[in-house]
């Protein structure tokens, strides 16, 4: 599982992931949101913008209770940005922290003070006219890694102070040492799988993860240590969370001519001066780059319901006034990285396929491109492009759907057989179809907006609003000749009543003419019957008195038989 997953039985098509996703890193495919891994770059805006809950993050906390169940007591490096995310001293907070199971807790501000200081040394040397980029964000340094990799060269080839203190913690405490970061950003969690710095950081929380870990009661076997002392080699490093703190921390944001020093926060800002650097358009000598308005207080698991300005005010406050001092440079040289472009390069489609999905769109000419933005994508032409690049599909454009629908619907309305009537609840005609014309001799555009009473009768509408459920019953028009079967179904969303009248005059007539036939055909049954019976009775008498006549004659002769024997014979 990646860093940011996706369930889909919550995701429900509003395509709100794709109208923020600033790299357009969400693909709809089924009707489902899909993160497109070779294009992400860890923001998680979408995961704060998903009103359903739908995306999930890569969870910390599963790997902090292996290393406390199988007895380790690892290292926390705890991000400066803490100081706005939780309430508590760093007394208070460390001890509640190694109740839970930390041996030790120090600020990532360690690592990010060195990282400074070498980032002044590369600075100092920098040769007149080029430019040199730094960013402790990571989502910053994957952005450049994936659509600007021609500006890696650029780049302070120096690590995060995330994986900076990482590497100086197991250098000093050994490597089996086992480190976890917590801090506001969900990018770390990807960034410590990096190849290039695997092993510094083992496992990544945010500050909502900590908090979880901070709720449950504390460990019974947990030691408690002294407290380490303040570091007061992370001074500087405090500043980090704020846009030029990195600057300000190697003591180059004062002295430097406006226009050589350029700081940048916001993806939307970063975006515009990269492509400006790209373009050789600009060519400001220092750049530092933060993904996030506001720097790191404005991360995505920041934890804090204080506004932006009242979490930097909050922030400086608790800092002690600083200026950058000349220190020899760290013993450790494991603080560089190398960045490796994952360059990603959409195939564009060419301009006569544009042209065929936005006619199948109904986008025949310019003026039917709304560019409204419901389907996430800034303009039609950008959702034709995602279309062809698999990125999007056609039913994400609400406008075509909805006028798809309209016709749909307006085709069953215009050519089913039944009338269909529409009233609101003052029983005044809404709709009022062709079938409904011919059948009350009505027109449809002089009766809209008229009172119900006046083409037809009532009553039977006032019920079905009445009983506010399925009306069904049978209504006769004498006037109009006119016999029909009428679903009137109430709407309780738009409180209306929808009409379904079916004409069944000529059912009613053929059910007529069949119960007339019935009768006749019993009528003459009846008649068959009685003639049978005559005809069977008369039939019987007649079998009666043959048989009686029968019966007398064979009888005498048999006496006549029998008396035959007995005659004399005269001589």
């Amino acid at each position: 599982m990646g860093v940011i997953s996706i369930s889909s039985a919550n995701c429900k098509n509003c395509y709100r992931c794709v109208r923020f996703c600033p790299v357009k890193a969400i693909s709809i495919k089924g009707n489902q949101a899909r993160l497109e891994e070779d294009r992400c770059i860890y923001c998680g805006i979408c995961v704060g913008e998903c009103p359903q809950k739908a995306k999930r993050i890569e969870s910390g906390l599963e790997e902090v209770n292996r290393y406390r169940s199988q007895g380790l007591r690892p290292a926390l490096s705890l991000a400066p940005s803490y100081r706005v995310a939780f309430p508590d001293s760093w007394a208070e907070l460390t001890a509640k922290l190694r109740g839970r199971g930390f041996g030790l807790v120090e600020e990532t501000a360690v690592g990010a003070q060195v990282v400074a200081e070498q980032f002044r040394r590369m600075a100092d040397l920098l040769p007149a006219g080029r430019c040199l980029i730094t960013s402790p964000c990571s989502v910053a340094i994957t952005y450049l890694e994936k659509y600007y990799p021609q500006l890696l060269t650029n780049l302070a080839p120096l690590a995060s102070p995330m994986i900076a203190h990482g590497r100086l913690l197991k250098a000093k405490w050994g490597s089996n040492l086992k480190v976890v970061f917590a801090g506001p950003c969900f990018a770390k969690k990807n960034e410590a799988k990096g190849a290039e710095v695997k092993g510094a950081v083992d496992a990544v929380l945010t500050f909502d993860e900590l908090s979880c870990l901070l709720a449950e009661p504390a460990l019974p076997d947990a030691a408690q240590p002294d407290e380490p002392q303040s570091c007061l080699e992370a001074e500087g490093g405090r500043w980090f969370p704020l846009p030029g703190g990195l600057l300000r921390a190697a003591g180059l944001s004062e002295g430097v001519l406006e226009r050589d020093l350029l700081i940048v926060d916001g993806m939307e800002e970063m975006k515009e001066v990269l492509q400006a650097l790209a373009a050789g358009a600009i060519n400001p000598r220092l750049v530092e780059l933060l993904a996030c308005k506001g720097g790191c207080l404005g991360g995505p698991a920041i934890n804090s319901n204080l506004t932006a300005y009242n979490r930097r005010s909050k922030l400086i406050a608790s800092l002690s006034p600083y200026s950058h001092r000349d220190k020899p440079a760290s013993n450790y040289t494991s603080l560089g990285r190398r960045f490796l472009a994952q360059p990603y390069r959409p195939v564009h489609p060419g301009e006569e396929k544009i042209k065929t999905i936005l006619k199948s769109m109904g986008k025949e000419s310019a003026d039917k491109e709304l560019n409204c933005g419901s389907c996430g994508y800034t303009s039609c032409r950008d959702k034709a492009v995602a279309i062809a690049q698999g990125m999007a599909e056609l039913e994400m454009c609400l406008p075509y759907m909805r006028e798809k629908a309209e016709n749909m619907a307006n085709l069953v309305i215009d050519f089913t057989p039944n009338a269909i009537l529409i009233v609101d609840s003052n029983l005044t005609i809404l709709e009022f179809n062709s079938a409904a014309e011919s059948m009350f001799q009505e027109k449809a555009e002089e009766v809209k907006g008229k009172p119900l009473r006046s083409v037809i009768d009532e009553i039977h509408f006032m019920e079905a609003f009445a009983g506010k459920d399925i009306l069904r019953v049978k209504v006769t028009y004498p006037h109009l000749e006119l016999v029909t079967f009428q679903s009137l179904i109430y709407i309780h969303e738009e409180d209306l009543v929808l009409g379904v009248i079916m004409n069944i005059t000529n059912l009613e007539q053929q059910q007529l003419a069949l119960e007339t036939v019935k009768q006749e055909t019993i009528g003459k049954a009846q008649e068959v019957i009685e003639k049978q019976m005559r005809v069977a009775q008369e039939i019987a008498g007649l079998l009666g008195e043959t048989t009686a006549e029968s019966k007398v004659l064979l009888t005498k002769l048999i006496h006549l038989v029998k008396e035959g024997g007995n005659y004399n014979v005269i001589p």
